[in-house]
């Protein structure tokens, strides 16, 4: 079911990102050069998707697997 709650969150960051796109990327997106003085791109960058066939495949293959 852990697959379930991941879905509801990656759903949430995306619409989140359609309302808020600039902010967002500017804060979550993975920057290598930031990467150590700001540890949390290295897991908030999984949940940012390009658009929604990104998306839908991404869910798609974690509800496969």
């Amino acid at each position: 079911m852990i697959w379930l709650y991941l879905l509801a969150a990656t759903t949430a960051v995306f619409l989140l990102e359609l309302v808020f796109f600039k902010q967002i990327l500017s804060l979550f997106s993975f920057i290598p050069a930031l990467a150590f003085a700001e540890p949390w791109r290295w897991v908030s960058a999984l949940f940012l998707h390009a658009n929604f066939i990104h998306l839908a495949f991404n869910m798609y293959a974690l509800f496969m697997f």
